[in-house]
């Protein structure tokens, strides 16, 4: 029985406040960026492109939007990249289903990103096997800077793959050792615009700086829109809008906003470290 005596009242944590207000924050920009894609969608956006910039929302909404893409004609193997940094039996359901109907097992790989069980390796060991593009896997790597996930990295730069899609596969991944990478890829000519997506869910003034230097040094600006994704500052909309104005594909903004596979995995990797601190 719980006494007078032995009942206290202990105030809610800070941290636990500060991560719920950062899930709420996250929840309304996911609904922010629904509505935005649905727009873009309705002013002529390629379908392919918005089934990838679905990736990581797991909601309702979201599986909906899946289900009309694939009915109007969109491409199975962009909605599996689509379903990046969702871990869902629905997600790996659709995923076993695309690969039963022939989807590229690249794009499978790719949209694996985030994800750090057991069964996304095993998946990632098992197409690599049936000969799946090791750029894709690379990039399948987002958000994740855990050792196994290093040793993956080194692996595939070892056997040639593409140093852009590696760069591609640092997005969210801000440890010196992910810095020191892409500067040493850049000083080896790795293509600019990939190091730009790969800043994407990166909002700090290292990230603002390496984006304002590429695009000064002619990186393809929809490349720079793309790493834009999952940065919600004023300062990513209004490059957003200017973008748009210079001609940038609307399909390529509409990717550069929640974001794609690559923010998908950030996402994931980051409400991961979350639970297990």
């Amino acid at each position: 029985m719980i006494s007078e005596k032995n009942f206290k009242i202990y105030p809610k944590p800070i941290e636990s406040t500060e991560k719920q207000e950062k899930i709420e924050n996250d929840e309304k920009f996911k609904e922010k960026s629904l509505d935005y894609i649905q727009e873009l969608l309705s002013q002529g956006a390629d379908r392919d492109l918005v089934a990838l910039s679905l990736a990581g929302i797991d909601s309702d909404k979201a599986w909906e939007m899946r289900k009309t893409l694939l009915f109007k004609g969109a491409n199975n193997s962009w909605i599996a990249s689509g379903l990046a940094g969702i871990d869902s039996d629905k997600a790996w359901v659709m995923r076993k289903f695309f690969l039963s109907q022939d989807a590229n097992n690249s794009w499978v790989a790719r949209g694996l990103a985030g994800i750090d069980s057991d069964k996304a390796w095993e998946m990632r060991k098992t197409l690599l096997s049936q000969g799946a593009d090791k750029d894709l896997v690379a990039e399948g790597l987002a958000g994740l800077d855990s050792e196994r996930a290093w040793e993956m990295r080194e692996m595939l730069l070892s056997q040639g793959a593409n140093k852009g899609c590696i760069a591609r596969g640092l997005a969210g991944v801000d440890s010196k050792r992910a810095w020191e990478m892409r500067e040493t890829f850049l000083s080896q000519d790795a293509e600019k615009g990939c190091v730009a997506e790969g800043l994407t869910g990166l909002d700090s003034d290292k990230a603002w700086e390496m984006r304002e230097t590429l695009l000064s040094q002619d990186a393809e600006k929809h490349y720079v829109a793309r790493g834009l994704a999952g940065v919600d500052s004023e300062r990513a909309w209004e490059m957003r809008e200017t973008l748009l104005s210079q001609g940038v594909n609307k399909g390529w903004v509409a990717r550069g906003v929640y974001g794609d596979h690559l923010m998908a995995g950030v996402r994931k990797a980051r409400r991961d470290r979350v639970e297990k601190e």
